[in-house]
């Protein structure tokens, strides 16, 4: 049997999502019949029980889910299921470009018609917002009869291009497989190797770089490869490679470029190399001891944080009690921010329209504070770089607030970096004020790490420990908040008080409440069902 385009879209919705999905996502984004939803379940689990993969599960009040088994081998077994995702105007856009600059033979239309499956209009509307797009890059699209459409550019201008393209597309494994067959050369092996690379300079710098951007760093330089065995190459300023060339990072590119020599049979010049440590100086990281006060940025970054950190405490009214710890994952964020802004490394942040929407008041405050940033960088900040740094700040408000005893323990993981984990952190602690969250990690982090918690809540996939994990989106909205208060009713010894005190402040937030008493009934009641029950679909 096999599955008809609208059960393909289903499928990949499941595959593609951090939590659940719920049957109302379902009806509206297909403009289907709660019943056509649930026969297309059926379609489904017919084929994952042909392939032999665990079949769709359903949590009542939640949603449907898949396994970790299915995810990982349902595009193995069908990998043409990503063909029929419906990219995004961004998304379509970004898959054009990159195309274009890692291409082996002329592109004409025809061909980015065949991969972003969409109208002939649509394309040329796309073709032509990209054109518009390029400019700020200083590159030109050309398109011609014998030769398609051709990128005019300096080769500095066409990589931050490319960075820039391909940080509007999803970072994850996933994606990376979906995205395999318009680059025929890339294999998971390669990624891997390059991978690997790349967590081996994590030990020569003494940091850790956030799960998502060693994916992300590990296509881009596979990338920047491929374009050095094309015969393009960057050009980087002598003067910036005399400092560069003073930096660990400087050390950690070369070691990576020797590997790269080695296992792709190629020549990387050393403008390469200097190009390499400007992209590993921009990466996230979740922690770091390379900060080292003799370097000249780093004094210079640790006198903003300093500033930064006082005029918003200034104009929040709030007073962080540790102060020192707020610098610290400060600069954590500031210094590859810093980087990026110095040698254009332009990058989409995909949660700035939630942040700017959940936590306005931050970031108009962060907005204020930034002026400090915005004068060391000598440019403008632009709006991503400071919705970024308002995670930071928001995360550490309510922070440090006294703990109480006897209560659950939850750790949050998180591939997104320390300020999406401190934004996460605060969420839970208004939601959950019963639960402990005793830390945050990073997926390869919680792989690995002794763990003596309740639950956890997660914005990817985990391997299965033997804990209950909760998947959620990084910045939760209210239906996820509802969600995760009924999940962790299961796991609290004072299931009936927590719940109930959590659900009365977040109304208190929305509305006055006339009879607090009969209301906080009456939600007892309500909270008093049974826990959800898992079935299959």
């Amino acid at each position: 049997m096999t599955l008809d385009h609208r059960s393909m879209a289903v499928l990949t919705k499941l595959v593609r999502s951090p939590s659940f999905v719920t049957v109302q996502e379902l009806t509206e984004s297909l403009n289907v019949s709660k019943r056509t939803v649930y026969y297309d379940m059926k379609k489904i689990n017919y084929w994952l029980k042909k392939q032999k993969l665990p079949s769709v599960q359903y949590v009542r009040s939640q949603g449907f889910y898949l396994e970790e088994k299915s995810k990982r081998e349902i595009p193995k077994k069908m990998p043409f299921v990503y063909r029929h995702y419906e990219y995004s105007p961004k998304e379509r856009k970004a898959k054009m470009m990159v195309l274009l600059l890692m291409k082996e033979r002329p592109i004409f239309l025809a061909d980015l018609l065949k991969m972003v499956d969409v109208s002939r209009n649509t394309v040329i509307e796309d073709i032509k917002g990209l054109k518009e797009e390029c400019k700020k890059f200083h590159v030109q699209i050309v398109s011609t009869k014998k030769k398609g459409y051709i990128l005019f550019g300096k080769e500095l201008d066409l990589r931050n291009a490319l960075v820039y393209f391909l940080s509007q597309l999803s970072g994850n494994k996933e994606w990376m497989n979906g995205f395999f067959p318009v680059l025929q050369e890339i294999t998971t092996e390669h990624l891997n190797l390059i991978y690997k690379m790349i967590s081996e300079s994590e030990s020569m710098l003494n940091l850790h770089f956030t799960d998502e951007d060693v994916q992300t760093l590990s296509l881009r330089v596979y990338l920047f490869s491929k374009r050095i065995k094309q015969g393009y190459f960057v050009e980087m300023d002598p003067v910036e490679k005399d400092i560069l060339r003073s930096t660990k990072e400087y050390l950690a590119a070369q070691h990576i470029g020797k590997q790269l020599e080695r296992c792709f049979k190629l020549e990387i010049p050393e403008d390469e190399i200097y190009f390499l440590t400007t992209h590993l100086l921009s990466s996230k990281v979740i922690h770091s001891q390379n900060l080292d006060a003799r370097n000249s940025d780093v004094a210079a970054l640790r006198e903003v944080c300093k500033k930064m950190v006082d005029d918003f405490q200034k104009y929040s009214c709030v007073f962080f009690r540790n102060r020192k710890a707020v610098e610290n994952h400060l600069l954590l964020h500031l210094k590859p921010a810093f980087y990026r802004l110095k040698y254009g490394i332009k990058v989409n942040n995909p949660l700035f329209d939630s942040i700017k929407t959940n936590y306005a008041d931050i970031f108009a405050l962060t907005k204020k504070v930034i002026v400090h940033f915005q004068k060391l960088v000598g440019k403008p900040i632009p709006d991503d770089e400071t919705a970024l740094l308002a995670v930071h700040f928001g995360g550490w408000l309510n922070r440090e607030e006294a703990e109480g005893h006897h209560r659950k323990k939850a750790v949050i993981v998180c591939a997104n970096g320390v300020g999406t984990s401190l934004i996460m952190h605060r969420q839970l602690k208004e939601l959950l004020p019963n639960v402990e969250i005793v830390d945050s990690l990073t997926k390869r982090q919680y792989d690995s790490a002794s763990l003596d918690v309740d639950f956890v809540v997660s914005t990817v996939p985990l391997q299965d420990r033997g804990i209950p994990v909760f998947l959620t989106n990084p910045i939760m909205n209210e239906a996820e908040k509802n969600k995760l208060l009924k999940w962790t009713n299961h796991f609290t010894n004072d299931r009936e008080n927590l719940s109930v005190q959590a659900f009365m402040n977040m109304i208190e937030k929305y509305t006055d409440i006339h009879d607090y008493e009969g209301l906080a009934r009456k939600v007892k009641e309500f909270l008093s069902v049974p826990s959800p029950t898992m079935k299959e679909a």
